[in-house]
C-alpha cells in the first residue's frame, strides 16, 4: 500500500467536502494529544528511548467502521478493479449511481509492524496543523490561522486524512479511494482520541528532521 495520489472520484450524491469546524475539531484533537502521557519509542541509531510514562502499556484495541461507495456502473467497475454488481446486494444501501457497503473492523490495534507508517501518515496529517519554525521548534496554528491553512489547503488535507485512516486500517488502495469522507473524518478523529501517542511520536519526528529536541512529551 503506497498511499493515495489523489482525492478520491466523486460519484454523484457524494459529498466529498471537509468544512472548516471539521478541520478545526482535528486540529484541536492534536492539541490535546500533547497532554497525554501514553509511551512511545524513540530510535535513534543502536539506541531505544521511551517517552511519556512507562506504566501506561495496555494494548489499545477499538472498532471502527467505514463506509464505501462502490459505482453501480460496470465499466467504471472495470475499470478500476472495483467488485460490480448487476443487482442491489442485500448488505448495502442504495443511492442512484453507487452502492454503499458498511465495513466494520473490530479489535484494531497498533502493532510494532504497523506503527511506522501510521506515524508516517500521521506525519503527513500534522503538518497541516504545526508551523515548522526557523530556529527548529514547532508552532501551533492560532484560530485564524487555521481557517486560513483549510482554505489553502482543504483538499490536501483530505487526502492525508484517507491516506492517514487507510493506513491506520490496513485498506487497499484501491478500495480506500472510494471510502466516504464522513466516516474517514470520524475514524481520523477517532483515532487521534484513542492514540495521542502517535501524534506525539510523529511531532517528535518533525522536530528531529529540524535538528532540534522535541519537547511534545515527557521522558
Amino acid at each position: 500500500m503506497g498511499g493515495l495520489k489523489a482525492l478520491p472520484i466523486i460519484l454523484g450524491g457524494i459529498d466529498m467536502s471537509l468544512t472548516v469546524e471539521q478541520f478545526r475539531d482535528l486540529k484541536n484533537k492534536t492539541d490535546k494529544a500533547n497532554e497525554d502521557n501514553t509511551p512511545y519509542p524513540v530510535v535513534d541509531g543502536a539506541n531505544i528511548s521511551v517517552f511519556g510514562d512507562a506504566n501506561l502499556t495496555k494494548v489499545k484495541k477499538n472498532d471502527y467502521t467505514i463506509v464505501f461507495g462502490f459505482p453501480k456502473d460496470k465499466k467504471m467497475c472495470e475499470k478500476y478493479g472495483l467488485p460490480y454488481y448487476d443487482t442491489k446486494p442485500p448488505e448495502a444501501e442504495e443511492t442512484p449511481l453507487y452502492y454503499e457497503f458498511t465495513v466494520n473492523y473490530d479489535g484494531v490495534a497498533i502493532t510494532p509492524r504497523s506503527n511506522l507508517g501510521i506515524v508516517g501518515a500521521t506525519m503527513d496529517f500534522l503538518k497541516f496543523f504545526r508551523e515548522l519554525k526557523e530556529d527548529g521548534g514547532v508552532e501551533k496554528l492560532e484560530k485564524v490561522d487555521v481557517a486560513m491553512r483549510f482554505m489553502r489547503a482543504g483538499k490536501d488535507v483530505q487526502l492525508a486524512m484517507y491516506n492517514l485512516a487507510a493506513t491506520f486500517l490496513d485498506i487497499d488502495d484501491k478500495y480506500a479511494t472510494w471510502m466516504e469522507p464522513l466516516s474517514v473524518c470520524a475514524t481520523v478523529g477517532k483515532v487521534l482520541d484513542e492514540h495521542p501517542e502517535i501524534v506525539n511520536e510523529a511531532e517528535r519526528f518533525l522536530l528531529s528532521s529540524t535538528g532540534e529536541p522535541a519537547t511534545t512529551a515527557q521522558q
